[in-house]
């Protein structure tokens, strides 16, 4: 295999942190490459100056054996350079095939070419498998997936010969993965080295050659794939050994604090009932488009049911927005937990932002309580961040996270609704994240735990319901909590009764 791309020592200082410090690496053509290492190991920094978005302090890039320079993507993608992030780069607003040529859009004498733009980009989509997707139609009529795609059609239309995929596989189904790593393969084939970044270890090692641990900036390692297993890899990236990620359940069942009775909101969901107790972690598990999303949107506030009613604390309740939620005590950590924050501000002004009140007596806003209570708050949820005044958009997937945890807790939530709170985060702030959920509980703070992920819900709760085409399928408790019964549920096709019949006392 020939040489396709090779970074020698990249370092990376911001003020007060080291981002990346003397890291190497090469990829090979027909390879993939995966960087591995927990949140704020460096591997989104890494992959940014590789695509010419962040300049290095100090190293050097080569693409086919000849150093490059970039001082901008275009650079990059001239280069030969393609990127997918995880947060896909695209126009929403724009068609499929105006993203498709972004930057280099065909045109004669000014005008431009827009039939040849519209049958180059059917070609490009029929290569990553998107026959039916019309290149006229806007992208913000697609799903996740199918966006996914299309940037990989534009990386087509570059002729990469490096392809870097940022977490491609987060929010897909498992027939949209393989249909993904269908496409993946195609640009293997073709000669191409892919530069892969995942949190799911499994799913890197079985589409790996080789992969490298970063851990603070710095490379642990760059070794081949075959024959290395999961234990292995989270010893390099955090260090230490990790047994059980999740916490030890504490058997505990207070007092009836929020129930939900006949809630429909058609066509996603019907006829969900359930109660939540006092100190209670309950697991509400289920497929993609099985209602759970929409389901914790409407418990929120941001989206109104056709019918059905709540109560908290067994008095009748309406949520009919956010705001009468937060006031209510309920509180919702979303699985965008981009859209939830204010990226260009900072992690005091996104922690605060609920309470900001408590802290004016109408005239100023007593900054210093603020930022002592805060960094209070920070230090016990181990938000990492030299200070509170950072800014959250240098902060890693997982602290981000916490600081929405931060935001709960500061708004003095009584409920916490979270939907896929482990979504993109790496082993080691996955179990610091389970650690805090479990001490909310320990706490009185009532906990719904909205996931996909079989093995998180079983980990983490004290009581499980099940999801289905919009209904709910089961209510499963202590020994009957399994992956293999919530699976089952999960993906039921039939109309059939409740294994047992639901009971939430």
């Amino acid at each position: 295999m020939a040489e396709v791309l090779r970074v020698e020592q990249i370092t990376k200082q911001y003020p007060g942190v080291l981002a990346l410090d003397d890291v190497s690496f090469d990829v090979q053509s027909g390879e993939v490459h995966t960087l591995l290492g927990e949140n704020g190991a460096g591997k989104s920094t890494l992959i940014k100056v590789i695509a010419g978005i962040i300049t290095p302090n100090y190293g050097k890039i080569f693409v086919q054996n000849e150093e490059v320079h970039f001082d901008s993507p275009l650079d990059a993608i001239r280069s030969g350079i393609s990127t997918a992030f995880q947060e896909e780069a695209l126009f929403h607003e724009l068609s499929v095939a105006e993203n498709i040529f972004m930057g280099q859009i065909p045109s004669h004498m000014g005008k431009i070419n827009k039939s040849l733009m519209i049958e180059r980009s059917a070609d490009l989509l029929k290569q990553v498998g998107l026959d039916t997707v019309h290149p006229d139609i806007p992208v913000k009529h697609l799903n996740i997936a199918t966006r996914q795609l299309v940037q990989l059609a534009r990386a087509f239309l570059n002729n990469a010969r490096v392809l870097i995929l940022d977490e491609p596989a987060t929010a897909l189904t498992p027939h949209e993965r393989e249909k993904l790593f269908q496409v993946v393969q195609k640009f293997k084939d073709q000669g191409a080295g892919i530069v892969f970044v995942s949190h799911h270890l499994k799913e890197a090692l079985s589409i790996s050659d080789r992969i490298t641990v970063l851990k603070d900036g710095r490379k642990v390692t760059t070794t081949p794939a075959e024959g290395i297993n999961e234990k292995q890899i989270v010893h390099w990236m955090v260090g230490k050994e990790i047994g059980d990620i999740y916490p030890a359940k504490e058997v505990r069942k207070g007092k009836v604090v929020y129930e939900v009775k006949g809630l429909s909101l058609l066509p996603h969901f019907s006829d969900v009932g359930f109660q939540l107790h006092e100190g209670e972690i309950l697991g509400i598990a289920g497929l993609m488009g099985c209602g759970k999303t929409e389901l914790a949107q409407a418990l929120f506030g941001r989206m109104e049911p056709d019918r059905g009613l709540i109560k908290i604390n067994g008095e009748e309740t309406r949520v009919h927005n956010t705001k009468a939620a937060i006031d209510k005590g309920i509180f919702l950590i979303p699985d965008n937990r981009n859209e939830a924050l204010y990226l260009s501000k900072s992690i005091c002004e996104n922690v605060s932002l609920p309470a900001i009140r408590n802290y004016s007596n109408g005239v100023r806003i007593n900054r210093k309580k603020e930022i002592e209570d805060v960094e209070e708050l920070a230090g016990r949820l181990k938000v990492r961040a030299v200070n509170v005044d950072y800014h959250v958009d240098t902060l890693s997937g997982g602290n981000r996270q916490k600081v929405l945890i931060a935001r709960g807790v500061f708004a003095q939530a009584k409920i916490l609704i979270f939907v896929e709170p482990t979504l993109g985060v790496d082993v080691g702030a996955r179990s610091e994240i389970y650690d805090l959920i479990a001490d909310l509980s320990r706490n009185g703070q009532s906990i719904i735990v909205i996931s996909s992920d079989v093995p998180e819900i079983v980990g983490i709760s004290h009581r499980v319901l099940v999801m289905h085409q919009g209904e709910l399928k089961a209510n499963l408790e202590g020994d009957e909590i399994s992956e293999f019964q919530i699976l089952n549920y999960m993906v039921s096709r039939q109309e059939e009764a409740f294994r047992k019949e639901l009971t939430l006392n």
